[in-house]
């Protein structure tokens, strides 16, 4: 193989920097789910794919009178506001929940979840169930 494509590759490699798993710590609200957060960062775009997917998490109605759906969220730190990436595709059934190719234009940020009475609010309700900071 081609040097200089072998030395393409790895500076392609490097500046993606691969997926990260992280594991979403519940709050008191989301006593006994699990989940990961898979990000894929890109430091030239100062971008971040994530995906997120959780299992044993109560219905968001039992976790918030009037919830209707589970929404993520991510700032850039204590001090910033949260945003929304999206709301989970969950099933009541069988009580897991993801999102798949949500970004972040932010290499290094907390994320959560909470349960919204709209799968589209603009600021998080008070009903968090799980966080995490994502920093490589």
């Amino acid at each position: 193989m081609n040097r200089s494509l072998l030395l393409a590759a790895a500076v392609v490699l490097t500046a993606c920097g691969g997926a990260q798993k992280y594991a979403l710590t519940p709050t008191d609200k989301g006593a006994g789910a699990d989940g990961f957060v898979t990000a894929t960062t890109s430091e030239p775009q100062h971008m971040t794919k994530v995906d997120i997917e959780v299992k044993n998490l109560l219905p968001p109605e039992r976790v918030t009178p009037a919830s209707t759906h589970f929404v993520a969220w991510y700032r850039k730190d204590d001090s910033g506001h949260w945003v929304r990436l999206g709301a989970l595709d969950y099933n009541t059934d069988d009580r897991k929940g993801k999102i798949v190719g949500a970004s972040a234009p932010e290499t290094q940020f907390d994320v959560a979840i909470t349960a919204e009475k709209t799968p589209a609010p603009v600021t998080p309700s008070e009903g968090m169930v799980m966080r995490q900071r994502v920093a490589p």
